[in-house]
C-alpha cells in the first residue's frame, strides 16, 4: 500500500510527497512504513545524489571553462588552451556520471 500510494501524493507536494502521504496513511500503516515515508527525501538523495551532484559540478565547470580559459582571446594561448581542453574532459566525465550513475566500483555501489 505504501509503494502504491506514495507517488499519488506527488501532485499535492512535489518536494515532500513522502511526508504528505505518510501523514494521510499514518493510521493505516505500521510504524516502520510511516518512518520510511517520512525519510523518503533522504532515501532519494542517497540513491540519486551522485547524479545530481555530478550534474551540478558539470554545470558549474561550463562558465568557469569559458570565462576562465579564453585561449581564443590571445591571453597566454598555449596555457589557456591546455586548461580549456582539460576542463572539457572533466565536464564530459561529470556528465557521464550524471547520466549513468557512479557505477559498480563507487563507494555507494559497494555499500
Amino acid at each position: 500500500m505504501v509503494t502504491l500510494f506514495h507517488d499519488i501524493a506527488e501532485p499535492l507536494g512535489p518536494f515532500n510527497h513522502g511526508e504528505v502521504i505518510g501523514s494521510i496513511l499514518h493510521p493505516f500503516i505500521s510504524r516502520n512504513n510511516y518512518w520510511m515515508l517520512m525519510q523518503h527525501g533522504l532515501f532519494q538523495t542517497y540513491f540519486y545524489g551522485d547524479k545530481i551532484c555530478a550534474a551540478l559540478v558539470a554545470l558549474w565547470f561550463i562558465p568557469v571553462t569559458y570565462f576562465g580559459h579564453p585561449f581564443w582571446a590571445g591571453i597566454d594561448p598555449v596555457n589557456n588552451r591546455e586548461h580549456f581542453m582539460n576542463n572539457l574532459a572533466i565536464i564530459a566525465a561529470y556528465m557521464t556520471i550524471a547520466y549513468f550513475g557512479a557505477g559498480n566500483y563507487s563507494l555507494d555501489g559497494n555499500i
